[in-house]
């Protein structure tokens, strides 16, 4: 309806970024949440908002996730940091790193592996050391 992946909705509802009840395995989303799928689908693909973190489910995750992920934002190895998060029933690896990354930099190398692996960029701010 809004040309947003199940998937993604999903992961959006999980997160709290829609308001959603869950029915079973699935969730229900109001239509007054209409005008926030917009936004977020927006946001998603005009990639606004500080880049944190690669989300990728846990068949895809490559051994070297972080060195791949290092590379792609021209960071070392030990900037990267991998972590389990268990979202809506899948398994993920994320990988995280702190700092803002560069738009016309490694985000678009970013956002190709995340294509790639199946994977979600997360957004947000850190909290933290």
């Amino acid at each position: 309806m809004y040309g947003v992946p199940i998937v993604r909705l999903r992961r959006w509802c999980a997160t709290g970024k829609l308001r959603c009840e869950r029915d079973g395995d699935d969730w229900l989303i109001a239509i007054s949440e209409a005008s926030q799928i917009i936004e977020l689908a927006a946001e998603y693909a005009t990639g606004r908002g500080p880049i944190r973190g690669l989300a990728v489910p846990v068949p895809a995750v490559p051994p070297d996730l972080a060195t791949t992920v290092a590379a792609r934002l021209g960071l070392t190895t030990s900037a990267v940091t991998l972590t389990p998060l268990a979202l809506d029933g899948v398994d993920y690896v994320v990988a995280v790193w702190k700092g803002d990354v560069e738009r016309d930099g490694g985000l678009p190398a970013l956002q190709e592996l995340a294509v790639e692996l199946d994977g979600e960029l997360l957004d947000g701010e850190l909290s933290g050391d």
